[in-house]
């Protein structure tokens, strides 16, 4: 039995997109259409429902409206963004387009619309990414070494006290095995964390950072600072990370001192803080700045 591309790409859309439409149902925005439009590219859905609608409609009423939703609710705090949202959605709904097009008597052609709808929908998501805080209503907050604060990760609460930073240029787990760093030094953070929630938190890598002031540098938390034990010269044991995807886990009402490695880039500021991987996307912004890695400093 021959299959055509056509159809082969149907199944893959037709699967693939009412599945990230499921992922996605907490964000109706987005979960809905990905589920409708997938249901409708789908092979056996279209024979039994005798769905005789073209894609272009659809895709255009569907993109059409959550463009317009999304700019409406987004305009207010980010009116750029949300501007270019409303302007995209206009141009993609078919009867917001018709009215524009038979006003302006123009005839631009679906090249063009999809052309101008692909531009306001980058440039909205550009905009909107780039000032997430205000789209989110977020506060961003320093906290000073030694200052707990409260932070909620993974369906959970969490106080972070940074109660130390120190540089070494080798991290000597022990004294025959020097580590060097790959970048110039390593930043070693001393961290408390209290779990005051009622759900075990789990971190990985991607969870716990120190980024530079400059906004292009980061630096994730190292793997070889679980072989630190916690005596001589650490002042807690390292975090466990037991491998590259798994997460170091600390129960819920337990408090844990643990000792994080960052291979930093010297030339920089940085502050420590526990990115959206491991909070809430609305959540505020927690920051405790570091200090600068200056070219000439002398680690320990």
């Amino acid at each position: 039995m021959f299959v055509n591309g056509k159809t082969i790409l149907a199944w893959v859309v037709g699967v693939l997109l009412p599945l990230l439409g499921v992922v996605f149902l907490a964000a109706p925005l987005f979960g809905i259409p990905l589920l409708l439009v997938g249901l409708y590219v789908l092979p056996p859905v279209r024979r039994r429902v005798h769905i005789d609608v073209p894609v272009g409609w659809l895709a255009g009423w569907i993109g059409g409206l959550a463009l317009l939703l999304g700019g409406a609710l987004a305009v207010v705090r980010v009116p750029i963004g949300g501007l270019l949202a409303l302007v995209g959605g206009v141009v993609a709904l078919p009867p917001l387009r018709d009215r524009l097009t038979t006003q302006l008597e123009i005839d631009p052609g679906r090249g063009v619309v999809l052309g101008v709808v692909l531009l306001a929908t980058v440039g909205a998501g550009g905009v909107l990414t780039v000032q997430q805080d205000e789209l989110f209503d977020r506060a961003t907050e320093t906290h000073a070494i030694g200052e707990g604060y409260a932070v909620a990760a993974n369906d959970s609460e969490l106080t972070v006290t940074i109660t130390d930073v120190a540089r070494t240029r080798p991290l000597r787990i022990n004294e025959s095995d020097p580590e060097p760093p790959q970048q110039d030094t390593y930043l070693v953070v001393t961290a408390r964390f209290e779990n005051t929630g009622e759900n075990a938190v789990g971190f990985d890598r991607g969870d716990l950072a120190v980024v530079g002031t400059d906004g292009n540098t980061t630096a994730y938390a190292n793997l070889r600072s679980d072989r630190i034990d916690g005596t001589g010269r650490y002042l807690a044991p390292g975090i466990d990370f037991p491998g590259r995807d798994a997460e170091a886990v600390i129960p819920a009402g337990e408090t844990v001192n643990r000792t994080l490695v960052f291979d930093v880039t010297a030339g920089h500021t940085y502050l420590f803080t526990i990115l959206p991987t491991g909070q809430a996307v609305s959540a505020d912004r927690h920051y405790v700045p570091l200090g600068r890695v200056a070219e000439t400093d002398e680690a320990e």
